[in-house]
């Protein structure tokens, strides 16, 4: 009776933790990128708790991460974008920007489209304070996974007119 009782207790606490770690594997990935500096730059869905997450970090852990609970009045992540067609001919844009405030600075995750020489570009700029100059964090734009335009269409994060 008595090994019943333990093992019942093990098979609980062995499906709790699984549960629990199903709960941590529940990010998707929304987009994300690799930088120059070998760092990872992502936005990535908590489906379970609704929770949109900025990680820029590298292998060992090391960086910022923020978390913005999409069910409160505290919005935290703002996309914008600017499209403008008509390709080489209208000098066509695809601007796209998701922007947050950290500490004093601003971020602005970028992923840019231009017709005229065909150029795309993708990376992280921080404004430091109240400048209206900042640096960059440039991406490698081949390892882009996911896509910063859904965000036109997915209703995850408000858009900035």
């Amino acid at each position: 009776p008595l090994s019943k009782i333990v093992r019942t207790i093990s098979i609980l606490f062995l499906l709790f933790s699984l549960s629990a770690y199903g709960q941590t594997n529940s990010e998707t990935n929304l987009f994300s990128f690799e930088s120059d500096l070998n760092e990872t730059i992502s936005l990535s869905l908590d489906t379970i708790s609704d929770i949109l997450v900025f990680r820029n970090g590298d292998s060992k852990g090391k960086g910022i991460i923020i978390k913005d609970h999409l069910n409160d009045n505290d919005t935290i992540f703002v996309y914008s974008y600017y499209f403008r067609g008509g390709g080489v001919e209208n000098a066509g844009l695809d601007l796209n920007y998701v922007t947050f405030n950290y500490e004093n600075d601003r971020y602005e995750i970028y992923d840019e489209y231009s017709a005229e020489g065909q150029s795309y570009s993708v990376g992280l700029r921080i404004f430091e304070g109240d400048s209206e100059g900042g640096y960059s964090i440039t991406g490698k734009y081949e390892s882009i996974k996911g896509s910063i335009i859904d965000f036109r269409y997915n209703g995850i994060l408000p858009i900035l007119d």
